[in-house]
């Protein structure tokens, strides 16, 4: 099989600007090309190649396509003057390192020949007792962390892996290493990937999967569980609602964090329910929702509303309507594995109460909480601060629960 091509870097890490266009530069890799061509720290970018984002899913979009050996130009702002060209030299990305562990990067073809990235996280001086199979969220970026050795998700992956076990990880198309156009891929599209290049990934070997459905990868996990002979579920911050019911009570619990007045969500509930109404349910496109409906002008940003793409927060409208139509709950019902309900408790993105349900779907089901612990498996001491606070430190505490877990499960 030929091989893939590594992908590119700019070299630059960003804190997007919640309430505007563009986003500040805060750290610059040394030796990159982002280096080499002059980006500062400060530096505010507001487009590249010509290109303007609506939206930080919309960038990261953008950069997860960047290849290595590529040339984009980089439109920054400095110290307050007129933006100004920069051109940068896509440098090639690093590969994952970590004490106690051995991360094999290997190709998977798909039946149309596309190759898709798959990463294998093993412990290092050991086989694996099991194979534990990563569902990604929805957001639509790479899953390959070079040179972030402190991001929580990547913490967490290599945490299970030294507890025993491989962590298997599938790059979307069009993301990482990995071939195609993802950017208008619907999920059932995606779960289809996923399955494809796992069953590849695992064919040679007999040691016992378990599926983690992370985020909205939870919707994923009861489908995949079957398709990859699965011995146990686990789901982490995942919802059992209709995907416009989660919608909602998303939006209120945010806004009310952010002590926004009743009438503020109000507002922003009814703009996304005609959103999710005509898009979702109806199939309409969202340019056909904005026409209809003057409020969801006003709530472009907040939704990521891309009428040019008829995309939502960087995913294409077909996405959603295929996550709205997912019938999560019954497959979860019919489950006859041990399954794990997983919810850090200082999550604001989900709720103690969705997790109660999850796990009382199944006589085989455990809910496990985990203290000061948000979404993404950093630390926090609540919600609030999850939400309105820079990234905490990493917790661990979500990696051993789910580890000790998964260890029972399997006996």
């Amino acid at each position: 099989m030929r091989a893939l091509q590594r992908r590119g870097a700019l070299g630059v890490r960003f804190e997007w600007f919640a309430d505007g266009p563009g986003a500040r530069v805060t750290a610059v890799t040394p030796n990159s090309g982002a280096h080499h061509g002059g980006v500062l720290v400060g530096d505010v970018l507001l487009a590249a190649d010509q290109r303007s984002f609506a939206s930080e899913a919309v960038f990261r979009s953008w950069a997860a396509s960047l290849r290595y050996g590529d040339d984009v130009t980089l439109w920054v702002e400095r110290d307050g003057a007129r933006p100004r060209p920069v051109k940068v030299h896509v440098y090639e990305r690093a590969r994952e390192v970590a004490e106690g562990v051995k991360n094999h990067y290997e190709s998977v073809a798909l039946a149309d020949g596309t190759l898709l990235r798959v990463i294998v996280t093993s412990p290092s001086e050991r086989e694996p007792d099991a194979h534990v199979v990563l569902l990604p969220g929805y957001r639509r970026d790479s899953w390959d962390w070079p040179s972030a050795p402190e991001y929580p998700l990547r913490r967490w992956i290599e945490d299970v892996a030294r507890a025993g076990f491989s962590v298997v990880r599938v790059e979307r198309r069009g993301l990482g290493d990995s071939e195609g156009d993802g950017a208008a891929q619907g999920f059932v599209e995606e779960r289809d990937d996923i399955i494809t290049a796992a069953s590849s990934a695992l064919k040679f070997t007999t040691r016992p999967r378990v599926i983690y459905g992370y985020s909205l990868g939870g919707l994923h996990a009861p489908f995949v569980a079957d398709a990859l002979s699965a011995r146990a579920v686990a789901v982490w911050g995942s919802g059992i609602d209709t995907w416009t019911e989660y919608l909602d009570a998303l939006l209120r619990r945010r806004m009310l964090m952010q002590r926004a007045s009743e009438a503020q969500i109000e507002r922003a509930v009814r703009a996304q329910q005609a959103l999710c109404a005509t898009v979702h349910v109806r199939g309409e496109t969202v340019a056909q929702a904005v026409a209809r409906f003057a409020s969801l002008a006003e709530h472009k940003a907040m939704f990521g509303i891309d009428v040019e793409n008829n995309a939502i927060d960087g995913r294409p409208a077909r996405f959603w309507r295929e996550v709205y139509q997912c019938p999560t709950a019954a497959a979860l019902e019919g489950i006859n594995r041990p399954l794990l309900a997983l919810w850090g408790e200082c999550d604001w993105l989900t709720t103690l109460d969705e997790h109660r349900r999850i796990a009382s779907v199944s006589p085989a089901a455990t809910l496990i909480t985990v203290p000061r612990t948000d979404h993404g498996y950093a630390r926090h001491d609540s919600a609030l601060a999850s939400l309105t606070s820079p990234p905490g430190p990493y917790s661990p505490d979500a990696a051993r629960a789910f580890s000790a877990w998964a260890r029972d499960a399997l006996r």
